[in-house]
């Protein structure tokens, strides 16, 4: 079997929505491209939660999978960053929470292809994002 590629980067054609003050950014970029691919993902039939601002540098969201949530979050612009991830409880086990992350990292996928505003989709391990230091990976294919 496949590793999962839970990293993708991509580019994207939307409006800066950050906001500075005093020259210092107090809510970054990414809020209209999160909200757009939460959008997509409902309208593949996932309940994707209203984007959040994840602390200085990006928006979170997640939807469930199962019994689990699969939290992604975006980050950095040129190109943006969106990692997801499968998170349960103590008692979630490692299989259960590896196939939600497949199935999250699909349904993504689809909702990133769907997003006519997205494009150049690459999706890698966390390996082979941080080996690349966010340079296009091998492969376009979201594994598994």
């Amino acid at each position: 079997m496949d590793e999962t590629r839970p990293f993708s980067t991509f580019k994207a054609d939307f409006p800066d929505d950050s906001i500075e003050q005093d020259d210092e950014i107090v809510v970054p970029a990414g809020r209209n491209i999160m909200e757009a691919i939460c959008l997509q993902l409902k309208q593949l039939g996932h309940d994707a939660q209203a984007p959040s601002q994840h602390s200085f540098y990006g928006w979170s969201s997640q939807f469930a999978v199962g019994q689990l949530k699969v939290w992604l979050v975006l980050q950095f612009p040129d190109p943006w960053l969106l990692i997801a991830e499968a998170r349960g409880n103590l008692l979630s086990g490692r299989k259960a929470k590896a196939d939600a992350l497949q199935k999250g990292v699909e349904a993504i996928a689809a909702a990133l292809a769907k997003e006519p505003r997205i494009g150049e989709v690459c999706w890698m391990t966390q390996e082979a994002y941080e080996s690349s230091q966010g340079a296009k990976a091998p492969t376009n294919e979201t594994g598994g």
